[in-house]
C-alpha cells in the first residue's frame, strides 16, 4: 500500500516538472520569438536619407548635413565621401565627417558636388544614398533655374533645389522654364535633344556649362528662335556658353531673331546647320563675341554670322568662322546686309574675326555706314572683303573703315569695293595685309584713301576702276604681276608709294587728271613717277 502511495506521488511530482519544464521552454520561445521577429524585420527594411537635400550654398557658407536611418540592426557605421564634382575639382571644398553628420564647406567655385552616403549595420546590410551641393559657380549662383539630363529624362530644378520640371523631350522642360522666368536660366552638361525649337523670351538668360552642352533638336526649323515685329521689340536676351549643333534640322539656323534691342550672344560653338548659323535681323545695341561658327548653309544660301538690317549700335568679336557654304550664292562668314529701302545699318564694329574657307566672302557689307572693319583675318574665301553691287533702292554705304585686317590668298580679291551705282564714298583702307589674292584692292568708288598697305604677290596689286578723287599713299605694292592699274578714272592721286614689280608698275587706260608724285621702287631707283 506504502509502495502505491509512494508511487503516485512520485507520478504527481514527475507531472508537475514536466508542466514546469514545458512553462520554461514556452517563455523561452516567446522570448526568442519576441526578439528575433522585431530583428528580422528591422534586417529588411534598412533605410536612410541626407537632410537637408539639394541646397545651394556660397563660397565660404558652412552646411551640416544629418543622416537618418531607420531599419536593419544597429550599431551603424556610417561612410560620407564626394562621388561627383562638375567644373571643379577637390580643392574647391573641405567635408569633417563625424558619424551621422557632416560639415561641408565651399572653399572656391565650382558647379556642384555631389554628396554620398553610404550606411552599413550590424548585419553587413548597407544602403546608400546621395544630394547635390549646389554653387557658387557663376552661372548657378544666379540662376533662377538649373537645368539637368542624364540623357533620357531632362528636370529643372529651381532656387529652393526642388525639382519642378521633368519629362523625356528637353523641349517641355527647358519651354516651361522659359516661360516661368526672367531670371538666369543655366543649362549644365549633357547632350538636350529638343523635339523642335526653343522661343526665348524678353529678359531670357541662357548660360550653358560650355561647349559640352549641347543643344542638338530631333527635328524642325532653327535652334533658337524669337521674332518681334517694328511696333513689338524684344528687349534683353542674352544666349552663351554652349553649342548648337543643327545636325537633325530640316532647315533654318542656329539663332534666327528679329526686332531685339539689346542681344547678346557669347561663346557658342554652332555648326551643321542647314541656313545661317546666326542670323539676326532689325536688331539694336548688340554683342556677338567667341563663337565659332562652322560647316554652316549646307542646304539654302546663308552665312555664318549674318545681321539683317538696319541693325545698329553693335559689336561682332573675336568669332571664328569656316566653311560656310555657297547654294547659290551668299556663302560668306560675316554679313552686314540691308533688308529694306532707304534705311542702312550703322555704328557696328567688326573686330579680331577670323573668316577662312568659305565659298563667299570673309566680310560681305550692303547698306552699311560707319562701320569699322578691324584687326580681323580673312584668308582663303573668294574675297576678303567684299561690298557689292547690289539692290540699286538701297541706301549707299559710306564712312566705312578697313584697317589692319590680313586678307590672303583669297580667290578673287582681298578688298573689293563694287558699288559705283550706290556711290559708296569716304571709304577707308588702311594698314592691311594684302598677299597672294587675284588682286589686292579693287574699287570703283569715289573719294576712297589706300594707306599704307602691305600688297604683294598678287595679279593686280590695286586695281582703280571708274571711280574719282581716291587716293594711293604710303602703300608698299611689291611682287604683284602689276602694281597699280587704274581704269576710266579721273582726278585720283597716286604718292609716295613703294613699286617694285615684275611687269608694269603703273597700267593707265582712260585715266583723267589723276596725278603721281614721290613713288620710288624698282623703276624709281631712276626715277620719281
Amino acid at each position: 500500500m506504502n509502495k502505491i502511495l509512494k508511487s503516485k506521488k512520485a507520478m504527481q511530482i514527475s507531472r508537475k516538472s514536466v508542466s514546469a519544464a514545458v512553462l520554461v521552454i514556452v517563455v523561452i520561445s516567446l522570448t526568442a520569438y519576441q526578439i528575433l521577429i522585431p530583428a528580422l524585420a528591422k534586417t529588411a527594411n534598412l533605410e536612410a536619407e541626407i537632410n537637408p537635400t539639394n541646397i545651394k550654398l556660397g563660397v565660404n557658407q558652412h552646411q551640416t548635413f544629418n543622416a537618418t536611418v531607420s531599419g536593419g540592426r544597429e550599431p551603424y557605421q556610417y561612410f560620407w565621401g564626394i562621388i561627383e564634382i562638375v567644373n571643379g575639382d577637390e580643392g574647391c571644398f573641405t567635408l569633417s565627417t563625424n558619424n551621422e553628420t557632416v560639415d561641408f564647406v565651399f572653399v572656391k567655385p565650382c558647379d556642384f558636388v555631389k554628396l554620398s552616403l553610404t550606411v552599413v549595420d550590424a548585419r553587413g546590410q548597407s544602403i546608400q544614398t546621395d544630394t547635390i551641393i549646389y554653387e557658387p559657380f557663376t552661372a548657378t549662383s544666379t540662376a533662377a533655374f538649373v537645368i539637368r539630363t542624364d540623357g533620357r529624362y531632362t528636370w529643372a530644378i529651381n532656387d529652393d533645389g526642388q525639382i519642378v520640371y521633368n519629362a523625356t523631350d528637353s523641349r517641355t522642360v527647358i519651354q516651361n522654364v522659359i516661360d516661368a522666368t526672367e531670371g538666369p536660366i543655366y543649362i549644365a552638361e549633357g547632350t538636350y535633344t529638343p523635339s523642335g525649337n526653343l522661343q526665348p523670351d524678353s529678359n531670357t538668360v541662357i548660360v550653358g556649362a560650355g561647349w559640352n552642352t549641347i543643344i542638338r533638336p530631333s527635328a524642325g526649323s532653327s535652334v533658337f528662335i524669337f521674332e518681334g515685329t517694328s511696333n513689338s521689340h524684344y528687349q534683353n536676351v542674352t544666349i552663351k556658353n554652349l553649342q548648337i549643333d543643327g545636325t537633325n534640322l530640316s532647315s533654318g539656323k542656329g539663332i534666327y531673331c528679329t526686332y531685339v534691342d539689346n542681344l547678346d550672344i557669347e561663346n557658342l560653338y554652332v555648326h551643321d546647320t542647314p541656313h545661317s548659323g546666326i542670323g539676326p535681323d532689325f536688331i539694336d545695341d548688340f554683342s556677338i563675341t567667341n563663337c565659332l561658327v562652322e560647316d554652316v548653309a549646307l542646304t539654302v544660301d546663308g552665312n555664318g554670322i549674318g545681321i539683317g538690317g538696319p541693325s545698329q549700335n553693335g559689336f561682332i568679336g573675336w568669332n571664328v568662322v569656316k566653311r560656310v557654304n555657297r547654294v547659290t550664292h551668299y556663302g560668306n562668314a560675316f554679313v552686314i546686309e540691308q533688308l529694306q529701302n532707304d534705311t542702312y545699318s550703322h555704328d557696328i564694329t567688326v573686330m579680331g574675326n577670323v573668316g577662312e574657307d568659305c565659298d563667299g566672302s570673309g566680310f560681305f557689307g550692303v547698306g552699311v555706314q560707319f562701320c569699322n572693319i578691324v584687326n580681323n583675318h580673312f584668308n582663303n574665301n573668294n574675297n576678303g572683303v567684299f561690298f557689292p553691287v547690289w539692290n540699286t533702292n538701297y541706301e549707299p554705304s559710306a564712312y566705312v573703315n578697313i584697317e589692319g585686317n590680313t586678307c590672303n590668298n583669297n580667290t578673287d580679291s582681298g578688298v573689293r569695293l563694287d558699288i559705283t551705282n550706290q556711290e559708296m564714298t569716304y571709304t577707308i583702307i588702311k594698314g592691311n595685309q594684302l598677299n597672294f589674292n587675284n588682286k589686292g584692292v579693287v574699287t570703283k568708288c569715289d573719294k576712297t584713301l589706300i594707306d599704307a598697305n602691305i600688297i604683294t604677290g598678287n595679279t593686280d596689286g590695286v586695281f582703280l576702276y571708274q571711280c574719282a578723287s581716291s587716293t594711293v599713299t604710303n602703300n608698299m605694292i611689291i611682287g604683284n604681276t602689276d602694281g597699280l592699274e587704274l581704269s576710266t578714272t579721273t582726278f585720283c592721286m597716286i604718292n609716295d608709294n613703294y613699286f617694285d614689280n615684275t611687269s608694269n608698275e603703273v597700267n593707265s587706260s582712260g585715266d583723267i587728271g589723276s596725278t603721281f608724285a614721290d613713288n620710288f621702287g624698282y623703276m624709281g631707283y631712276r626715277r620719281s613717277f
